[in-house]
């Protein structure tokens, strides 16, 4: 059970932003202090509580990174491999992170499994620095796999070879020679000649009698990689740099290919949630430069590639602190001729249109886009294509090849000098024809061009941006999450989709995006080049570019009719981050409305009804024979999502389409059970497109509905079956169909009794209720009798359930019990003994509210406390106040995922079980789960739990309203009357 914002969505309820900021906050300081607690537990040697805090912060903090790999360590050290292991996993499949890979490692060698740990960590060191300690594993490892030793490789140049016999070693295809094993220096080997450093090779290989040593061949690129940026503050130079394969490691920065030196101070980055984050700061006078008056800066790393933000020219600061006017040199730049041979001269004339590749890195990535590219361009249309100095040699290879057949126009960067500057050599070289910019990670389908230039041609459009599952404000399905990468095939369909559009609304953006943005030639030379010299390798140069667009009256748009498919970062994204922020902090002091607009244009959200209309068309091809069903449910989660996901699989499994329908403020959603690529833009405003949302549900053939909940949704709703003219279900959850308080509880925290009508009204006066507003019980009732007795079925999980029903609404004839799961294959689970800890430990599951027992535990809590029992109480869940409750003495893990409870109940070694639950419960989902965990569990003797657990012979019931004294006793003496 995860708790998600909001905690309450129903329909006519706004949930403010100041609201919802405020939730925000107080989780992310409930979250920050259990972080700290959990690490101050760790360094006073106390791992079980700082396990218990880390997983806490990780939980709370929604899976932040740097506490879930806090908390994998601890438990690593605990010797709970189950519970690090995947996160290990995660985190180094996330982050690529370092320190992640090699603790799976150990993880997966503690568990036995050591071919799985032999080729995890041939892949670290392929890819990382070694981190302290690895050496025995290693060793190991290589002997029990095999390989006749293993390496690793430093930053500084040296390799360290660990094997028994002569190595040797290559560069690429370089042969270096035969060796004794040991530290070798690999700088000895730079080719003076051409100036290349062994950092920019692709490959080191190191073999014994052609055999690879473990780590080998080492990816020399990422091992060396580098992320910082640089930037002028107070007429400082500053910045920060680190290479997070060996962060351990000071790195070096040269300055205009003239001096160096080693960086050894850690900046702390505020706000980073970076795992394991700790970049080398760096900050000194522009003055003290040799050449004061250069106007740019090159700042490089320790391998002398450039820095993130350089070349740099330092008037720069003029603009980030908003000094006016803008220095002369940071004036766009008009587009002007490149140099072109009349070969290229002459295919450039002929030529309406130019598509500009920017290319780097990712070969098959690459080789694909121009593919795509080149069987679809039209004749009139010419590719140019800029190697911004690739180190791939097959992209190399492959682009000339092409430019020696004539089918693109190639320039090559002397180095790489990024996308903005990349993009200004072919903008230069094709001015005065509509160009579109290309990423080198994207497919396209044919008749795109013809397309996005329909678009260049309506009256002042400057750009035209396609939709794209990777493109910003124009991603499809989702804007505000990452989208799948479609398929080919799927991707081919949605280009279709989009072409199929008739006669689209022109809905302007406040940008384009520099993915695939076409741009008219009106446009480029009204506007001028993209400014490299502020942006310098790129993020946010092409809304610069857009904004000084629209400040001489051109348009940006999107582009409907085409679909672009993109993989997304495939090239620049190296030390993307600082240079972003900087790039942003300069775009936002150039345009403050900026953002504004932005934040404006998702609000608004124009381009929300197209995506709806893909939804809906792919959601119509999904259908099969068999038809749909539509189960209506609420917002709360809990049990009711859990039934309606399973029986969402069942229906599957027959080859039926299963929908589900929740509130929303406007109206309802609809999600498609067990869909991998989701279709999050089916909503509908109600009672405004009514009919729209019921067009499609008979398009989709729903053959019948299941009420599960229709709390929080529109009256309406309660109308659809008529609409669509199918039978409905009703699934019993709780007592929403007699109790406007849905819990049959108190305002006062207790089980009401089940009164007369007269006493429920005046205990709904008093209390208030949970269902529309002004209803009294008599109406309730007799809408309930009404649409109970009308419904096909009405179906509950526990005899306790109908009972209740039948009580209160006695028009119903038959209720079918169908147990949600069954208890004899839960009852399966060893019985487990009890752990003879000092304390006695009972474990409470679940999201805690007053219904559930949460005022039990507060109270039993404190009670403990008063009089030192050796009891200790464990909540693996949450509250709507978790501090009070640990103030009692209570452990509250936070929320958790089903697939980890038994784990946890296992690692906290828990004796006992309770259901705290005070009002009937017509299921109890926590019971089986402790029950699975082998544990005795305690019920109050009300409800389907009381009932289950009576009958199980696997725990007791206790008399609801016992003294806590009694309770508390009650637990502490289990054993004997067990």
């Amino acid at each position: 059970m995860a708790e998600a914002f909001p905690p309450y969505v129903s329909y006519g309820l706004k949930i403010s932003s100041e609201d919802e900021q405020r939730w925000y906050e107080e989780r992310e300081r409930e979250a920050s202090e259990a972080l700290e607690r959990g690490l101050a537990c760790y360094e006073e040697g106390e791992l079980k509580d700082s396990f218990y805090w880390l997983g806490r912060a990780e939980r709370l903090s929604g899976d932040r990174s740097n506490a879930m790999l806090s908390y994998a360590m601890v438990a690593l050290e605990l010797n709970y491999c189950r519970i690090c292991q995947p996160r290990f996993q995660l985190l180094r499949e996330r982050y690529q992170l370092r320190e992640a890979a090699f603790a799976e490692i150990w993880c997966l060698c503690r568990q036995g499994r050591l071919q799985e740990a032999a080729r995890c960590l041939g892949n670290a060191l392929s890819r990382s620095f070694a981190v302290k300690g690895i050496s025995d594993v290693a060793g190991r490892l290589a002997a029990q796999t095999g390989r006749p030793g293993w390496a690793t490789l430093s930053n500084s140049g040296i390799v360290s070879i660990h094997c028994a016999e002569r190595v040797q070693l290559y560069l690429d295809s370089y042969d270096l020679g035969e060796m004794d094993p040991g530290a070798i220096l690999l700088s000895s080997w730079n080719d003076k000649g051409t100036k290349r450093l062994w950092s920019d090779y692709e490959r080191l290989s190191v073999t014994v009698k052609g055999r690879h040593v473990l780590g080998s061949p080492f990816d020399i690129h990422t091992l060396t990689r580098c992320d910082g940026v640089v930037t002028v503050k107070d007429g400082h130079l500053e910045g920060w740099l680190w290479h997070p394969e060996e962060p351990d490691f000071e790195p070096k920065i040269w300055i205009d290919d003239a001096f160096s030196l080693t960086v050894s101070e850690k900046r702390d980055i505020a706000g980073d949630d970076r795992p394991l984050f700790r970049p080398w700061g760096f900050s000194f006078p522009l003055s003290s430069l040799p050449d004061r008056e250069k106007k740019k800066v090159v700042v490089r790393d320790t391998h002398q590639r450039l820095l993130r933000g350089a070349p740099l020219d330092p008037q720069i600061e003029q603009i980030l602190v908003g000094k006016a006017p803008i220095p002369t040199q940071f004036q766009p730049m008009m587009v002007g001729g490149g140099n072109a041979t009349e070969d290229e001269r002459s295919r450039l004339k002929a030529a309406r249109c130019a598509v500009i590749i920017p290319v780097y890195r990712d070969y098959e990535g690459t080789r694909d886009c121009l593919r795509s590219v080149l069987q679809t361009v039209p004749q009139d249309t010419v590719v140019v294509v800029i190697d911004d100095a690739s180190p791939d040699a097959g992209i190399v290879q492959y682009v000339q090849q092409l430019a020696e057949q004539k089918q693109i126009i190639l320039r090559t960067n002397a180095y790489n000098r990024g996308y903005p500057y990349s993009v200004n050599v072919g903008l230069s070289l094709c001015h005065g024809r509509d160009v579109i910019l290309l990423n080198s990670d994207t497919t396209v389908f044919p008749g795109w061009v013809e397309r996005l230039r329909a678009w260049l041609a309506l009256p002042h459009v400057g750009t035209a941006t396609p939709f794209s599952n990777d493109g910003g404000l124009t991603s499809y399905p989702s804007v505000e999450q990452d989208n799948i990468y479609p398929s080919l095939r799927n991707a081919r369909f949605l280009d279709q989709l989009c072409q199929a559009i008739d006669q689209p609304d022109i809905i302007e953006l406040p940008t384009g995006n520099g993915f695939c943005m076409a741009i008219s030639a009106a446009c480029l030379q009204a506007t001028g080049l993209m400014r490299d010299q502020l942006f310098a390798q790129g993020y946010a140069e092409e809304n610069d570019f857009c904004l000084r667009a629209r400040e001489q009256g051109f348009r940006h748009v999107a582009a409907v009719t085409v679909y672009v498919r993109h993989r997304g970062h495939a090239s620049f994204q190296e030390g993307y981050r600082g240079l972003l922020e900087r790039n942003l902090a300069l775009l936002n002091k150039l345009y403050p409305q900026y953002a504004q607009d932005v934040q404006d244009f998702k609000k608004r959200d124009p381009l929300y009804k197209v995506r709806r209309s893909f939804d809906e068309y792919c959601l119509r091809e999904r259908v099969g024979e068999a038809g749909s069903v539509l189960m209506i449910q609420h917002r709360l989660g809990g049990g009711v999502a859990r039934v309606v996901k399973e029986r969402g699989q069942s229906f599957l499994r027959k080859k039926v389409l299963a929908l589900s329908m929740a509130p929303t403020e406007k109206g309802c959603i609809l999600e498609v059970c067990g869909s991998i690529e989701g279709f999050p833009n089916l909503s509908y405003a109600l009672p405004s497109e009514k009919n729209k949302l019921c067009r499609l549900l008979r398009d989709v053939q729903v053959r019948h509905i299941e009420w599960h909940h229709l709390a929080g949704h529109a009256p309406w709703i309660r109308t659809l079956h008529r609409a669509l003219e199918v039978p409905y279900d009703v699934f019993v959850h709780d007592h929403v169909w007699f109790c406007p308080r849905i819990a049959l509880l108190t305002g006062d925290g207790h089980y009401c009794g089940e009164p007369s009508v007269e006493a429920c009204q005046r205990c709904i006066d008093r209390w208030g209720q949970s269902l529309e507003a002004g209803l009294t019980i008599s109406a309730l009732l007799e809408r309930s009798s009404v649409e109970l007795t009308a419904a096909r079925r009405v179906v509950a999980p526990s005899s306790d359930a109908a009972r209740r029903l039948k009580r209160h609404i006695m028009d119903v004839k038959t209720i079918d019990i169908e147990p949600l799961e069954d208890d004899r294959c839960l009852l399966q689970s060893e019985r487990k003994p009890f752990y003879r800890h000092a304390k006695r430990r009972i474990g409470v599951l679940g999201g805690i509210s007053r219904w559930k027992g949460y005022d039990v535990l507060v109270d039993l809590g404190r009670h403990i406390q008063k009089h030192d029992l050796p009891l200790e109480l464990v909540l693996f869940g949450s509250t709507a106040d978790d501090e009070k409750l640990m103030e009692a003495g209570v452990r509250v893990t936070g929320p958790y995922r089903e697939k980890d409870i038994l784990l946890l109940l296992a690692v906290e070694k828990i004796d006992i079980g309770f259901i705290p639950s005070v009002a009937p419960e017509t299921w109890c989902y926590v019971l089986g789960w402790l029950w699975k965990a082998g544990l005795d569990v305690l019920s109050f003797d009300i409800g389907a739990s009381g009932d289950r657990v009576r009958v199980s012979g696997r725990g007791r019931v206790i008399p609801l309203g016992v003294s806590i004294n009694f309770l508390a006793q009650y637990m502490l003496h289990y054993e004997k009357i067990r």
